[in-house]
């Protein structure tokens, strides 16, 4: 991992509201093995090449710390998980993305890596 982002920092967002519940992540880096695990995903769901494959509002890989809108913690209560390892890797469907939380979670897909 390479930083923390707080969603509700304008240092994320510019000016724009914040739209997404998401409160505070970890932005993964890019690794070559990451992005190869991305790009293989991607095609095995059929999903179109051309499109973004890290959507806003963050559009950056990430591991969610806290999501909420209230009693978010700030970033220096926070630290950057020193490692992670993956056993598996699930894709989820979220609907409707708002502000106020996902209604629906729908599991597509599961693997073990």
């Amino acid at each position: 991992f390479s930083k923390l982002v707080s969603m509700q920092d304008n240092e994320n967002n510019g000016d724009a509201a914040v739209v997404w519940n998401q409160a505070l992540v970890a932005v993964m880096e890019r690794t070559k093995e990451f992005m190869e695990l991305v790009d293989t995903s991607r095609r095995l769901l059929g999903l179109n090449d051309e499109e973004h494959p890290f959507p806003p509002p963050l559009s950056q890989p990430h591991l969610s710390l806290f999501y909420g809108v209230e009693n978010v913690p700030p970033k220096s209560r926070a630290e950057i998980p020193r490692s992670f390892v993956a056993t598996e890797v699930a894709v989820w469907i979220v609907e409707p993305p708002t502000l106020e939380g996902v209604k629906a979670w729908e599991e597509i897909g599961r693997i073990e890596l």
